[in-house]
């Protein structure tokens, strides 16, 4: 069975959550409880970033796995989705976008490494958030590095991967990311993590407000049919949004 990695962005409680106004990405706790029971009864091990790159490097991925991963760094994933991590005794990897830390919208430098030091992953989803295909070089390596080196000064840790923000993938992404000193990198792009994922392209599942618990146990089990579908999807979407200006694209990004 390959190994999922799912990829959450913020969490928030039910009585502030509205399905009509919120991105579709943003989920509620009770939804995310159900998730985290749902991962429980599969008996699927979850596994923690480094276990992951290690296991790409040396061809030895366990033979099944969910990864739990969140983008953006934003408050509910400190408020909400940490805690019940920590209750479980789980792993989680928080790719965060330095330009909102300490923001109202962002966690802040003491909540990552409170969260840093209790067993979760804090990684790099670039400084502003701005998508990268559509920056200079100059532009790409000042989002890769200032973040980066942001949080490794704050937190005092080591940062190893990064996630595309907007899934925009530049021209060169691995030279990118060697340059910088990212051993990962992580995508949008719906598909399952198996022995032959190259470490500078591993694929994530976008968790949404809209899915039914069963096609959540579909993605955590990579059921095969349900990621062709998602990846068909997604490859739809992007050949799309090519035709569209790049500030449009940020723009419906934010909302």
């Amino acid at each position: 069975m390959p190994i999922s990695i799912l990829m959450y962005h913020d969490v928030l409680a039910p009585e502030v959550f509205s399905a009509s106004t919120q991105n579709i990405y943003t989920i509620t706790t009770t939804t995310f409880q159900d998730h985290l029971a749902e991962i429980a009864r599969s008996k699927l091990p979850v596994l923690n970033i480094l276990e992951l790159l290690d296991g790409i490097n040396n061809q030895s991925l366990p033979a099944s796995g969910v990864v739990l991963s969140f983008d953006d760094g934003c408050y509910g994933n400190y408020q909400h989705a940490y805690p019940l991590l920590r209750e479980r005794g789980w792993p989680g990897v928080f790719f965060v976008s330095t330009g909102i830390v300490g923001t109202d919208r962002g966690i802040s430098w003491a909540g990552l490494k409170e969260m840093s030091q209790n067993g979760m992953s804090i990684q790099s989803h670039g400084h502003s958030h701005r998508r990268l295909e559509g920056l200079s070089a100059e532009e790409v390596d000042r989002e890769l590095i200032n973040s980066k080196q942001l949080l490794e000064d704050n937190l005092g840790t080591t940062v190893d991967a990064l996630s595309l923000p907007g899934g925009g993938i530049p021209f060169n992404l691995e030279s990118y990311a060697r340059k910088t000193g990212y051993r990962l990198v992580a995508t949008s792009i719906p598909a399952v993590v198996d022995n032959a994922t190259s470490v500078f392209d591993v694929p994530r599942l976008a968790v949404k407000n809209r899915q039914t618990l069963k096609e959540f146990s579909e993605m955590i089990h990579g059921n095969e049919s349900w990621v062709k579908y998602e990846n068909t999807k997604y490859r739809l979407k992007n050949t799309l949004k090519s035709f569209l200006p790049q500030w449009l694209i940020e723009s419906r990004h934010r909302k």
